[in-house]
């Protein structure tokens, strides 16, 4: 895990993530699902045709501050703080390795958070529980699937796919 690359993300994604978690109380779901597609699409987009200049500009303060700022909106707002730090960490990181575990150590400690200003805000309901458990059996589907084909991804297949997954991502949130 790569610390050093998350204390800035980290303050400005908290902070960020409480302000749309209030701010998201009074929008409609159909709008955010639109504004969420969007936002993919275009990262998406930015990156796959721009990949390789990103890296050092990453690593400098205003952006970390930039990336924190607009994954933290988006994990308040859409629940999905992820796209962006994953173009952060695909771009300052260049072992594939550092880059897996750098970005769970960020789910980790902003889930955490996300918790708590949901619960505050009011957004769980009784049935919220029972898809969390579901949630967690889809993950490890997942990543034990992802872990088997790891290895043999080079960095280079691993960076378009998780490009491409956004974009697709993004157009299933628009339609």
């Amino acid at each position: 895990i790569r610390w050093r690359l998350m204390g800035l993300v980290t303050f400005f994604n908290v902070l960020f993530s409480f302000v749309a978690t209030e701010y998201m109380r009074g929008m409609s779901n159909d709008a955010l699902k639109q504004c969420l597609g969007v936002v993919l699409i275009l990262i998406a987009l930015y990156f796959l045709f721009g990949e390789g200049r990103m890296g050092k500009v990453f690593k400098s303060r205003p952006a970390q501050v930039t990336i924190g700022s607009i994954s933290g909106v988006m994990g308040g707002m859409f629940a999905m703080p992820g796209p962006p730090l994953v173009l952060y960490c695909i771009s300052t990181l260049e072992d594939k390795r550092e880059y897996v575990t750098t970005l769970q150590a960020f789910s980790v400690v902003f889930n955490v958070f996300y918790t708590v200003f949901r619960f505050k805000a009011g957004f769980y309901s009784e049935d919220t529980w029972l898809w969390w458990v579901i949630g967690v059996g889809g993950a490890m589907i997942g990543s034990s699937l992802g872990a088997r084909c790891f290895d043999v991804i080079s960095n280079r297949t691993l960076k378009r796919i998780v490009y491409v997954m956004m974009i697709v991502s993004g157009m299933v949130a628009i339609l």
